[in-house]
């Protein structure tokens, strides 16, 4: 079957207008976790983070509770 024209130029501007929304998606989530990632090496939190942490707490405790134990540090 040979779409017409038309239908080629419908069917663009569709997949155009899917491909901008899911675009504009991926750029909020990049954005929440860029704003997450910046709360969670901010200062503020990490202070307040190791306020709450025993002074004998290990590095690995430490590491965990601000969420870096899935990060591999040197």
């Amino acid at each position: 079957m040979t779409r017409s024209v038309e239908e080629l130029r419908r069917e663009s501007e569709r997949n155009r207008a899917e491909l901008a929304a899911t675009v504009e998606r991926l750029k909020q989530g990049i954005s929440d976790t860029t704003r997450d990632l910046r709360y969670m090496v901010s200062p503020q939190h990490v202070k307040s983070e190791m306020s709450g942490c025993d002074r004998e707490a290990s590095f690995s405790e430490v590491r965990k509770s601000l969420g870096l134990d899935q990060v591999n540090l040197p």
